[in-house]
């Protein structure tokens, strides 16, 4: 349950009344009317997701509104469409790509090096990166202004900044002391 309060399952089991509703909101949003305030605040509830407990980043699970992580899936959807549609996207960049992933890297590698071995006198030098937990430290500003020169969509450029630069966090830890950042 995020800062709106409302349990995810009124959303599960609101039915066809619910869809039209929520759609009905996210348009609203998506034509820029503005959304709610509880939508732009998220909590931040201390729980182990790894390991011991010992280190700062073994903890933190943001609890956002229901409503508000729909409308941020469908807008993920339509920049991801964009920017595929566009080449904006390597080849060779799998991650957060529908049905792609990590080990697609893997089999690439593999493919190189056999065929580096079968040439005569072949070398191969691969590097992979993983930039764990990369989203956390973009600059939000820098990524709006790649986007624009990049030529993304105004109105999905807008969209997007709202929700990089209007949202907030509290947080809770059981259930006393919230503390707005």
């Amino acid at each position: 349950m995020g800062g709106d309060e409302i349990p995810n399952e009124a959303w599960k089991y609101g039915g066809t009344e619910m869809e039209e509703w929520i759609r009905e909101i996210c348009n609203r949003v998506w034509k820029g009317e503005g959304w709610p305030e509880k939508w732009k605040e998220g909590i931040v509830v201390p729980i182990v997701k790894k390991g011991d407990g010992r280190r700062i980043s073994e903890y933190r699970v943001m609890l956002m509104a229901t409503l508000y992580k729909i409308y941020v899936s469908v807008l993920a959807e339509r920049l991801m469409e964009e920017v595929e549609e566009k080449g904006m996207i390597p080849q060779n960049q799998t991650g957060f790509r529908k049905g792609l992933g990590a080990m697609d890297n893997v089999y690439a590698l593999n493919y190189m090096i056999n065929r580096q071995i079968n040439t005569k006198g072949g070398k191969l030098v691969a590097l992979f990166l993983d930039l764990r937990a990369a989203f956390d430290s973009v600059d939000r500003g820098v990524l709006i202004k790649a986007m624009r020169e990049r030529e993304v969509r105004e109105g999905l450029v807008d969209r997007c900044e709202e929700v990089l630069v209007e949202t907030k966090s509290r947080v809770k830890v059981g259930g006393f002391g919230q503390e707005e950042g």
